[in-house]
């Protein structure tokens, strides 16, 4: 399993593979390094590849994922600057322990493609993700990597919030209050 962070789905190459150690269960506390500048977090979409693919092309793509949640990913504030400037980050700026946090994976039929909206306590609007964006990132992703079963696509908003110690990100699905789809406290 490997996790693949797409920074912009515009470019053909702005993404970073980074390994499955990258990854934190949801409801576990979140341990940030210390970083010089500080760590940022970026609410995020998750999407799970179901099935194993090479050279996909957009128009099959559909039938490689069924699974979404919400995820946070946390980066040095270094990283989240390099991203303002339109460079991508390089995977050492984002490869450490519990890197992203993927909340409830709930699936959803591949023909209408209804991925929910995930409301963030510490971002200001609802995010998603459009399925055609998906379906091109997997043909241009599937190009250079091979997608196995479980691979994790990761698709950030474009800003970032700050972290800050014993702040508890809780993630929802609108209109559905009574459930959480992902939760963490920074330590």
């Amino acid at each position: 399993m490997k996790f693949i962070i797409v920074f912009d789905t515009d470019i053909s190459e702005a993404w970073t593979v980074l390994p499955d150690s990258v990854g934190l269960i949801n409801d576990r506390p979140l341990f940030v390094p210390d970083f010089d500048n500080g760590a940022v977090g970026y609410a995020a979409v998750a999407v799970k590849i179901t099935r194993l693919g090479k050279c996909i092309e957009e128009r099959f793509a559909h039938r490689y994922h069924t699974e979404y949640a919400p995820a946070l990913v946390v980066m040095p504030s270094s990283a989240a600057q390099m991203l303002e400037n339109g460079v991508t980050p390089p995977a050492t700026e984002l490869c450490f322990d519990s890197a992203v946090v993927t909340g409830r994976w709930t699936v959803h039929d591949t023909d209408n493609c209804d991925i929910p909206h995930y409301e963030f306590t510490h971002y200001d609007s609802p995010i998603t993700i459009d399925c055609s964006v998906i379906n091109r990132t997997i043909e241009r992703v599937s190009e250079l990597n091979t997608l196995k079963t479980g691979d994790i696509l990761i698709f950030p908003a474009h800003t970032p919030f700050p972290l800050t110690e014993n702040d508890i990100i809780i993630a929802r699905i609108p209109h559905r209050d009574d459930q959480y789809m992902l939760r963490t406290k920074i330590k």
